[in-house]
């Protein structure tokens, strides 16, 4: 990749600088940088979506995980009015609400596990 991009950059630095590129050129180089912004995307994805720290649970846990719910909080940039949103899930509640978070105006500020009683609680959303 390094390579590639070199070549890229060399072949765009000349362009710029008003050297005339044949058209078979032009085109390599505008696939070529297309390659590697792929590329890039793809090293940028797999370093945000990498655990900073990964730890073994029990079953248990894991059980425990997935029948709790959870409180998530998101903001909606309104322009007039900005409001923050606060929703109860469960666990498959929250597989939804993740699968189709793109589509949402609004930003995700939290999402904290509720202890049982606090689910449970007057008032509480479901």
């Amino acid at each position: 990749m390094a390579e590639a991009l070199r070549s890229v950059t060399a072949l765009a630095n000349r362009a710029i600088h008003g050297e005339y590129a044949e058209p078979e050129t032009a085109e390599r180089l505008a696939l070529l940088g297309a390659r590697l912004t792929e590329e890039i995307q793809d090293l940028a994805l797999e370093k945000v979506v990498t655990p900073s720290e990964r730890v073994v649970i029990s079953n248990e846990q894991m059980d425990r995980y997935r029948g709790m719910r959870y409180r998530v909080t998101t903001v909606t940039p309104l322009v007039e009015s900005p409001t923050c949103n606060t929703y109860l899930l469960d666990q498959e509640g929250l597989d939804l609400f993740l699968e189709h978070y793109v589509e949402y105006a609004e930003f995700l500020i939290g999402i904290e596990p509720l202890v049982p009683e606090a689910a449970e609680a007057p008032g509480a959303r479901r």
